[in-house]
């Protein structure tokens, strides 16, 4: 039997992208204005995404691909008008597809400010709504609102410029990893992506909820070191969406958690990052990043990620013991004469469903089905893949064909089992002044009984405009 019976119970969006990250890595600096890195080395940390400065968070969208980490502080407010048009599944006898016509209006507004001369407050939000511009009698209703309070945090600088130290406390969007499509060691993903209007795991990083934490950062000529507290402040179901105008605390914080990243300064060419996150329902989580840098335009990174897990199994095996299990993703960039910037990346996870496991619920056509979608509405909540081998390639290139200000990019996320999968192209364009405008096309291929294949929403175009304030 087909699944796309899965439709009942997931989105139109696969594992890693429903809702519930290159050049070279740089800093994990707190959110909007992070203290600089050792001089002369690979920063480490973060992934770069791969455009030029221009649309912050909640911009591609328009623009999370497009925003660099120091690049991402354009203050003030953004105004974005979206016309999509999206191809459905029908849920009649006859089936086939139907469209749905949606326009939206998305309002983002990042700032900071500096209340003293060692003290910094900064603000992160986006309102989201949408509108059915037509859709038929059986086609389901995108009409919503939501708005995301991504950070709200104050910072608390001491020491001197060879030593400074960092005391932040609120809401931070706190990104780990050097994966480009999956990032094992980006322990604060869990949860925290809302009604994305990309899919590019880029855009998932930008654009997300924070964590409240209590945070302190150390930089010496030797690294940094950071250590934070997560408190517990929601009891809430972690997967509970909660009324538009939630803070959504339970996504980011329902349980207390410590996480602590040793980043040592070791050469100009090579950095690396070792990180814990230690919770209190499930084992510690080790994480390792490396980045390596291969003459002027070729990057290797990997992450790799240590954890407690239960291995994903078949319909008719018994829930597995909790045990140790490991996640990886490793990747290439590289930057040809022309510009173009071309990525190509392998990602495995041990917990998750391997080739026999996924045969056989490609074969389910009873209540089990439900067992399925509940499983893959998890995986997709965590951002971590359902099937345990995958691929992701990205192409990138920057004022292309000589425009300055015009952007393309496409990406192809592939699992190795069933090579089904989820492909997105984008163009946008920068005007001189501050307006943007860009298209967007999104398709799910594979077959009628595949990972990607079965989703409900097989394929989405849209159009953007979008002007900063």
């Amino acid at each position: 039997m087909a699944l796309a019976g899965l439709a009942l119970f997931t989105s139109a969006t696969p594992g890693w992208a429903q809702e519930g990250a290159p050049e070279a890595p740089a800093s994990e600096a707190p959110p909007m204005a992070g203290p600089p890195e050792g001089e002369g080395a690979l920063p480490s940390g973060d992934s770069i995404p791969e455009f030029p400065p221009g649309l912050d968070v909640g911009q591609v969208e328009v623009g999370d691909e497009a925003a660099g980490e120091t690049e991402a502080t354009r203050w003030g407010l953004e105004a974005q008008l979206w016309y999509q048009r999206l191809y459905e599944r029908s849920a009649s006898e006859e089936g086939g597809t139907i469209a749905a016509n949606v326009g939206r209006l998305v309002l983002d507004f990042r700032r900071e400010w500096q209340p003293g001369r060692r003290w910094t407050v900064g603000f992160s939000n986006q309102w989201q709504g949408a509108l059915d511009l037509g859709r038929a009698e059986d086609a389901p209703s995108h009409s919503s609102a939501l708005n995301n309070v991504r950070e709200l945090w104050g910072r608390w600088q001491t020491g001197d410029d060879a030593h400074p130290l960092y005391v932040d406390i609120g809401r931070i969007n706190i990104r780990n990893g050097v994966g480009s499509g999956y990032s094992p060691t980006d322990f604060f993903k869990v949860g925290a992506v809302r009604q994305p209007l990309s899919l590019d795991p880029n855009a998932f990083r930008l654009n997300r909820l924070g964590t409240v934490v209590a945070m302190v950062q150390y930089i010496t000529e030797h690294g940094a070191w950071t250590a934070a507290l997560v408190p517990p402040l929601s009891t809430q179901d972690p997967m509970l969406a909660g009324e538009w105008y939630s803070l959504a605390l339970n996504r980011t914080n329902s349980e207390a958690a410590l996480y602590a990243k040793w980043a040592p300064q070791i050469r100009e060419w090579l950095s690396v990052d070792v990180l814990l996150l230690a919770r209190r329902s499930e084992r510690p989580k080790l994480g390792l990043n490396m980045s390596l840098l291969l003459g002027s335009a070729v990057v290797v990174n990997a992450d790799w990620a240590l954890g407690g897990c239960r291995q994903l199994g078949g319909p008719d095996e018994p829930v597995t013991p909790y045990t140790w299990c490991n996640r990886v993703a490793a990747n290439l960039t590289w930057t040809t004469p022309l510009g173009l910037e071309i990525t190509l990346e392998q990602q495995f996870a041990s917990d998750a469903l391997g080739a026999t496991a996924w045969r056989q619920w490609q074969g389910v056509s009873d209540a089990r089905l439900r067992r399925l979608g509940e499983m893959s509405i998890q995986r997709s909540f965590e951002l971590e893949p359902l099937l345990k081998h995958g691929s992701f390639a990205r192409v990138g290139w920057r004022d292309a064909f000589a425009v300055r200000g015009l952007e393309i990019s496409s990406f192809v996320q592939v699992n190795n089992i069933d090579w089904s999968g989820l492909t997105q192209q984008m163009v946008m364009w920068h005007t001189q002044s501050d307006w943007s405008v860009g298209g967007q096309f999104q398709q799910f291929f594979g077959a009628a009984n595949s990972e990607y294949g079965s989703l409900s929403t097989p394929s989405r175009f849209s159009l953007f405009v979008s002007r900063r304030h």
